[in-house]
């Protein structure tokens, strides 16, 4: 999941702190994390106080290499490194649960983007936990958890969310939040009375938010189970088991 250490590109910076500049003094403290012996700033300005030991490698070689370790580490990626993200990602990493009802996709996604980039492997695992946990309950989108799944490279965890949630169909319009508003807008939108396990009906921006091959291997499953509807819980089966073979994995035991 991770990029190797000579090609990771990491966009932080250590700054010294001037505490008589007026940028330091706008900076508030996040407040749950409070104590600390490292001060993580995100790029919208707040400080995060943590514990080195519970930060992926990245960071720790951020703290080894500097002359001074009680300089701050400034982030300052305007898009995936925000307070409410850096928040997100600080709590897993803390074993504690991120995902709860209305959480959004693309905050997730952007905290893996996160754990990707600081080479956090404990953060994806708890993650996938987390995931298989709220899977088994029912108590989060399926097609959600099955593109998060995609993104970490769990096909046994995809194909849980397809046993799970794959009777359910689009019954209103949807479109992703990227959606253009000119006449290609159709393709953004997803196929009413259909189901997401039919990657047909996906829109076309949550095709590119998976790795290809497993959108590709769905899209093989699908064909070869020659489902027809609507779909019933032995044909989920049956393309659940074929997404695993397709993607080298050991067929799942249905969820109970």
């Amino acid at each position: 999941m991770s990029d190797s250490a000579a090609s990771r590109s990491v966009p932080a910076k250590r700054q010294r702190r001037e505490s008589d500049t007026p940028a330091q003094e706008a900076k508030v403290i996040h407040e749950n994390y409070t104590h600390g012996k490292l001060e993580i700033i995100s790029s919208d300005g707040v400080i995060f106080k943590v514990d080195p030991i519970y930060l992926g490698q990245v960071f720790r070689d951020m703290i080894d290499l500097s002359k001074d370790a009680a300089d701050p580490i400034e982030l300052t990626d305007d898009e995936n490194e925000k307070a409410s993200i850096v928040a997100r990602f600080l709590d897993a990493l803390h074993g504690k649960p991120i995902i709860e009802a209305g959480c959004k996709l693309a905050t997730l996604l952007k905290v893996i983007a996160l754990s990707d980039k600081y080479d956090c492997a404990s953060l994806q695992h708890h993650l996938q936990q987390e995931f298989h946990s709220k899977l088994l309950s029912k108590t989060y989108s399926s097609y959600h958890a099955f593109i998060v799944l995609c993104k970490l490279g769990d096909v046994e965890g995809c194909a849980a969310a397809i046993r799970v949630g794959g009777l359910g169909v689009w019954t209103r319009p949807t479109s992703s939040p990227e959606a253009p508003s000119d006449n290609s807008r159709a393709l953004h939108e997803v196929l009413l009375k259909v189901g997401w396990v039919d990657p047909a009906s996906w829109p076309f921006n949550d095709v590119l938010k998976v790795d290809l091959r497993f959108y590709y291997a769905l899209i093989r499953a699908f064909k070869v189970a020659e489902v027809t509807l609507p779909l019933t819980n032995p044909q989920l089966e049956k393309i659940a088991e074929e997404f695993c073979r397709l993607l080298g994995k050991h067929t799942a035991a249905s969820p109970s």
